[in-house]
């Protein structure tokens, strides 16, 4: 029979490792369920001393762990973010024609998280989508850690008494060009508008390219189950701030305890955003962020048919939001499946297009969100 040396050793192997385990067991102790059922899980019950370190996945990107340093690697496909050597029109149609490439790339490759705890850091606050990712990419391809990115322009830099360091390569990112046009409105009155004409690159810095002063501080962890302090209380004045009411009462079908069932909602008739009473601070704070999430992307306003039509896309955009609100007030990832490659894929049907105006809709409303100042 064609296999049997090799069925026969795989025995001779699993035999062995059985007669380990089962000597290294203490006398008198029943190996658990777990260790009946997962076999290798033996070693993580109970790993001895002279045992080489178990390998372990990178909770950023799923690859193997090999050393301390360990560095996250650039997704494959991903474009290779260089525009220094370009000028003018050739440069941004390059960095334009990069973004929809870069953005699949970033979802196929699983590290949709990782990428999103960079865009919500404070160095890039309310830039818009394209230049959080054209950023991202380039710092990404030189091998700097993004999860860390701080970017300014030169002027910024000095006014928050830092100094770009002679020699040092900018990073590029995109500013509209924009012009005033008086047009007259409905009732024939002249109104003016600025329009926007067309982008250019302009050059930024990241902080490790730069000396100076310590920046501000980030906002402060919090402990497990609840949120940062302020969070909450921010986000409920801006429930109220975006028109809605803001309810607490016992929802049917929601477990506090497990995170499932229905842990709020939105009505758009009453205006009013429910959550859950029995919900700790750090699922209150998500499940508003969420919700703000639905109301800042426009899906309360476009109806429940829209909903229903389109609802991989909408729950996606809200909890995106959702994401990007909880990791810039301090907060751990949290759960977030419609954040998994082949969910994504379900609703865009590969349309790398889709993916990047869903993300641009989540971001403005993230943008939306962060507005303001938190107690």
């Amino acid at each position: 029979m064609a296999g049997a040396p090799e069925h026969a050793a795989a025995d001779r192997v699993n035999a062995g490792l059985a007669a380990l385990r089962a000597h290294r067991r203490p006398a008198g102790r029943r190996p658990s369920t777990d260790v009946v059922e997962r076999g290798f899980a033996a070693h993580e019950i109970a790993p001895p001393a002279s045992d080489p370190p178990r390998e372990r996945t990178c909770s950023s990107c799923g690859q193997f762990v090999g050393s301390a340093d360990h560095r996250c690697p650039v997704p494959d496909g991903m474009p290779p973010g260089d525009y220094a050597d370009l000028k003018g029109d050739d440069r941004t149609k390059a960095m334009l024609s990069d973004l929809q490439g870069a953005v699949a790339s970033i979802v196929q490759s699983g590290q949709l998280r990782r990428w999103l705890d960079a865009m919500a850091g404070n160095g890039l606050h309310r830039w818009s989508l394209n230049n959080r990712v054209l950023a991202l990419v380039q710092l990404a391809q030189r091998g700097e850690a993004i999860e860390e990115a701080h970017l300014m322009g030169f002027r910024q830099w000095e006014g928050m008494n830092r100094r770009v360091r002679k020699g040092e390569k900018a990073v590029w990112i995109l500013a509209p060009m924009t012009r005033k046009v008086v047009e007259d409105d409905e009732n024939g009155q002249r109104k003016e508008r600025v329009i926007v004409t067309g982008f250019r690159g302009v050059p930024v810095f990241n902080i490790t390219q730069t000396d100076g002063e310590p920046l501000p501080s980030s906002p402060v962890s919090a402990p497990p189950g609840d949120a940062t302090p302020g969070t909450v209380d921010g986000l409920r004045s801006r429930v109220e701030k975006a028109g809605y009411s803001y309810r607490e009462e016992e929802i049917l079908g929601c477990n506090p305890r497990t995170g499932s069932g229905t842990l709020g909602y939105t009505t758009g008739h009453p205006k009013e955003v429910v959550v859950d009473a029995r919900l700790n601070g750090a699922q209150k704070a998500a499940v508003l962020a969420h919700e703000l999430g639905h109301v800042h992307c426009g899906h309360i306003d476009a109806g429940i048919q829209e909903y229903r039509a389109h609802r991989g896309r909408m729950e996606t955009e809200a909890e995106m939001t959702a994401y990007l609100v909880s990791r810039a007030r301090g907060m751990d990832r949290g759960a977030a499946d419609a954040f998994a490659a082949g969910y994504i894929a379900s609703w865009s049907k590969g349309d790398p297009g889709m993916i990047v105006a869903a993300m641009d809709r989540a971001t403005k409303a993230f943008n939306t969100i962060m507005e303001g100042d938190w107690k």
